[in-house]
C-alpha cells in the first residue's frame, strides 16, 4: 500500500498532466510546458513527457533544451527511434551552421 504522501504526489502529477495536455491542445505552449515540468518533477510518466517537452522547446526555438530532453530520453530508452532521429537532425543542423559561419 502506498504512503499518503506518495498518493498525494500521484494525484498532483495527474492533475498537472491533465492541465498540461489541455493547454498544449489549445496552443498555450508556455503554460503547457510549465505543467509538463511539474509532472516531470514528480517523476511521473517521464518517457511520455520528455518528447513533449522536446517538441515545445523546438517550437520555442530552444535547440539546446530540446537536445537535453532527447538525451534524457535516450538515457531511459537508448533505442528510442524518435529521440535518435531528433538528435541526428540537430547534430546535422549544427554542422551546417558551423560550416556556413566558416565561409
Amino acid at each position: 500500500m502506498k504512503a499518503e504522501g506518495e498518493v498525494q504526489a500521484l494525484v498532483e502529477a495527474r492533475e498537472s498532466l491533465s492541465l498540461a495536455m489541455k493547454f498544449h491542445a489549445s496552443g498555450e505552449i508556455e503554460r503547457a510546458e510549465h505543467y509538463y515540468l511539474e509532472v516531470l518533477q514528480h517523476r511521473y510518466r517521464v518517457p511520455d513527457i520528455l518528447p513533449l517537452l522536446a517538441g515545445i522547446a523546438t517550437l520555442r526555438g530552444d535547440t539546446n533544451a530540446a537536445i537535453t530532453y532527447w538525451n534524457d530520453m535516450l538515457r531511459i530508452e537508448p533505442d528510442h527511434l524518435v529521440a535518435l532521429l531528433a538528435r541526428a537532425r540537430y547534430s546535422s543542423n549544427r554542422g551546417k551552421r558551423t560550416r556556413r559561419s566558416d565561409v
